[in-house]
């Protein structure tokens, strides 16, 4: 490969790490809404006087950390098909265009934790 080749190809390499911390990020979401969880998890037990089939399956009622969930597993699930089209399309057809899409398409990644907020997340992800 000669030297012009790897100077397109630096666009791709600045998207993957792009799109590990962003990945990353929503994974310290998650962990700060299951730490979240707990407290919550801990005062509804307090408040039905120990009573642990009370709140057996609160958590999985817990919006928090089912948006924090979602949004980092939904990223992993679509990590390795997204990183193969993208670095497949720079290496054999355009690198600058694979750069582009690639951007793109994790800006719109990084709008999924926010839209699930608002319960616009349709908007970034097909299907639903």
């Amino acid at each position: 490969m000669d030297m012009a080749a790897k100077v397109d190809l630096r666009g791709c390499v600045l998207v993957t790490c792009l799109y590990f911390i962003v990945y990353y990020v929503f994974l310290i979401l998650g962990l700060f809404a299951k730490i979240g969880s707990g407290a919550r998890r801990a005062e509804a037990l307090k408040k039905a006087d120990g009573d642990k089939f009370a709140v057996l399956n609160w958590r999985t009622k817990d919006l928090p950390v089912k948006r924090t969930d979602r949004s980092q597993l939904n990223m992993l699930e679509q990590m390795p098909p997204f990183l193969v089209a993208m670095w497949m399309y720079a290496l054999f057809v355009d690198p600058v265009l694979a750069a582009q899409l690639g951007f793109l398409y994790t800006a719109l990644r990084a709008l999924y934790f926010p839209l699930y907020t608002w319960k616009l997340h349709i908007l970034v992800t097909i299907p639903n």
